[in-house]
């Protein structure tokens, strides 16, 4: 392991962090937390040409594999073990006075200008297109390639090995159904009030999705495949738990014998296979078009595979 930079240690101490380690090439740091009681805490990362970057978890090793799963390039790590009640404040403090002292974050949800770049709600669907969004629309074409070029090589990658799945041909189509018809004004709000991630492996699960798609934090449809039939693409379809909702889900796996309607805490799960769920999105297409514009008004920002997101809205 190399020796921690003079800038690594510099900037961890400005910031109040008093572990840091150096994580180059290094696929897990579940080791590093063995006889940890606390894993949830405040994390700055050290990217390349001093890139920083600094958020908040409630399981680091799980958080960092996920950063390494979108593309991140992380050098070395620092961390703030802290309960998870104290954890919004502590961040924005800290991203705040990294900013104070001119630092360079790559914290674009987070960073105090973030509210200038985001759209305003009502600027982005007034409410006469809001009215006409629940009756059929068509969409404009954008460009795909350029933002494909322009990414980072982790995250094309990670898009180039999804498309190189047998299972993508059927994904791809039910992904830009989905798209097209149940998210307002895909092209414009791409980024801002949805993203898309492509995967390629979740080891230890038993399925493997290869697209999702995301409001905010909140995931809206997940398509992939069983390792057990792995060329039989199969989706889920996730939209809150509320007592219209309850009942529209009750309907549908009455009508349709294919389906199954799961319940958690906070969402209705309707899954089968990804093809049969065109038809789901086709008879349910109103009402799921009013639940997921009320989902997308208020998300965390949350990016995921730029080239995907125009890839699907296009």
């Amino acid at each position: 392991m190399a020796k921690i930079s003079t800038f690594a240690m510099h900037t961890a101490y400005l910031l109040g962090f008093r572990r840091i380690a150096d994580v180059r090439g290094v696929p897990s740091i579940v080791s590093l937390f063995k006889n940890s009681m606390i894993l949830s805490g405040i994390y700055l990362q050290i990217r390349p040409n001093r890139e920083l970057y600094i958020g908040q978890t409630a399981n680091l090793p799980a958080r960092f594999e996920r950063h390494l799963a979108h593309g991140a390039v992380i050098e070395e790590l620092a961390f703030m073990p802290m309960h998870p009640k104290y954890l919004d404040d502590k961040e924005k403090e800290l991203i705040a006075r990294a900013e104070r002292l001119g630092l360079e974050l790559n914290n674009l949800a987070l960073r105090t200008q973030a509210t200038q770049a985001r759209p305003r709600w009502e600027a982005l669907y007034p409410q006469d297109w809001v009215q006409a969004w629940l009756t059929p629309s068509e969409d404009n074409n954008r460009t795909f390639r350029s933002v494909y070029l322009s990414m980072h090589s982790g995250l094309r990658n990670q898009l180039d090995l999804s498309k190189a799945h047998p299972a993508w041909p059927q994904i791809l189509p039910i992904g830009k159904f989905f798209v097209k018809n149940l998210i307002a004004k895909p092209q414009e709000s791409a980024g801002h009030f949805w993203s898309a991630d492509a995967y390629t492996k979740r080891l230890g699960d038993s399925f493997l999705p290869l697209i999702r798609i995301h409001a905010g934090g909140r995931l809206l449809l997940s398509l992939g495949v069983f390792k057990q039939v792995n060329n039989e693409a199969w989706g889920y379809l996730h939209y809150p738990r509320e007592k219209e909702s309850e009942r529209r889900a009750q309907e549908m796996a009455e009508r349709y014998p294919y389906l199954k309607a799961d319940k958690t805490d906070s969402d209705i799960i309707i899954q089968t296979s990804a093809k049969l769920l065109v038809t789901i999105f086709e008879e349910e297409k109103y009402f799921l078009r009013s639940v997921f514009l009320n989902v997308m008004k208020s998300p965390l920002l949350h990016k995921g595979n730029p080239a995907l997101q125009y890839l699907l809205s296009s």
